[in-house]
């Protein structure tokens, strides 16, 4: 094959690398329903338990997971919160603030296993709005109803479906607590932008191949 004809091709991957790499989506689900855990002097789930959130039209495999929610009203230690989707779960929050109560009062928190830090574990300070790691300081975990192991890091959710219910179980396992998280959204990333865009560079790259040989021989 010619010079021309090996630049047109070297061109043509070089576009599609940079297709693909740019190629991945996400999306945000949410579910606005208050997440209410027993008020003082009580104890237990909350109410609902699970809140859930159902995602469907995503192609792909999941490749990042994050999940946010506000607080509207708190008097904290020791809430649990657990996520659980297709194919795993993770703790996004356990024994928080140790045995102190903590008042956050419109605290916005996300999840991000790529946050610089995760939460306290004596409070205070009171966590201010932002991305913490996935938090647990309790040796021993127990959430109602969804049996161990429970693990740690929003990564092993990568490499599942992201279509189906993803729930997320609040639990408080002391007395004291007074908790009002105003719903919670869920943003996943996945690679199906990328796999279709991948499908489409081959199939351009192929065609392309083929044009450039044809014009070689055409010159010789």
């Amino acid at each position: 094959m010619g010079g021309r004809g090996v630049g047109f091709v070297a061109v043509c991957v070089a576009i599609c690398v940079a297709m693909t790499a740019s190629a991945a989506s996400a999306a945000t689900f949410s579910n606005p329903t208050q997440i209410v855990v027993p008020p003082s002097p009580g104890n237990g789930v909350a109410t609902p338990y699970p809140s859930t959130i159902s995602v469907s039209g995503l192609s792909g495999t999941t490749t990042k997971a994050t999940v946010s929610f506000r607080i509207a009203v708190a008097a904290w230690r020791d809430i649990d919160a657990l996520l659980v989707g297709p194919g795993g779960n993770s703790i996004l929050m356990s024994d928080v603030c140790g045995t102190n109560a903590s008042s956050a009062i419109g605290v916005n928190l996300t999840f991000d296993d790529d946050a610089a830090a995760g939460l306290f574990a004596s409070c205070p300070p009171t966590p201010s709005s932002g991305a913490y790691k996935p938090t647990n300081f309790d040796t021993v975990d127990s959430f109602p109803g969804v049996a161990p192991p429970y693990l740690l890091g929003l990564g092993n959710f990568r490499g599942v479906s992201p279509n189906g219910a993803w729930q997320l179980y609040v639990f408080d396992d002391t007395v004291g607590d007074e908790v009002t998280i105003d719903g919670w959204s869920l943003e996943l990333t996945t690679n199906g932008a990328a796999a279709t865009a991948r499908k489409k560079c081959k199939k351009r790259h192929k065609r392309s191949a083929s044009t450039a040989k044809k014009r070689c021989k055409k010159r010789r």
